[in-house]
């Protein structure tokens, strides 16, 4: 059985994180729906040409093939582009016009913290007050 219990991944704690959530659903939806059709696409065509041998297909019948195959691929990946750039939004809003609170450096073996509202350097620890807004 699956548990779905609090700090799950299936259990978003944010709007960010509901947002990958429904993300994650649709390409699960979409990439197990392609698998099904190439899958049987695959098995109609072994049964269809078993006779056949190593008779390939004539060349109208080829392209016709080749031109649903790749516009079927790219209707499919306008279909993805369209709610990952949404996703990409609400996960990264812009910044707009405001101050960095914190800028994170990283060297080889540690990373500085700096706080440019108070001029405070820090090394590999990062503070967050209570009840303000990332």
């Amino acid at each position: 059985m699956l548990n779905l219990e609090i700090g799950s991944v299936f259990s978003p704690a944010s709007p960010m994180a509901e947002a990958t959530l429904r993300l994650l659903y649709l390409l699960l939806v979409l990439g197990t729906g392609v698998l099904v059709v190439v899958a049987a696409l695959v098995v109609i065509s072994a049964i269809r040409f078993r006779d056949r041998g190593r008779e390939l297909p004539e060349a109208g019948e080829r392209r016709k093939a080749e031109v649903l195959w790749i516009l079927g691929a790219a209707v499919l990946l306008l279909v993805v582009l369209v709610p990952t750039v949404q996703t990409m939004r609400i996960v990264d809003p812009p910044a707009g016009s405001r101050a960095p609170d914190l800028i994170v450096i990283g060297h080889q073996f540690w990373w500085e913290v700096r706080y440019p509202a108070s001029g405070v350097v820090a090394a590999n620890e990062i503070h967050i007050p209570a009840g303000t807004a990332l």
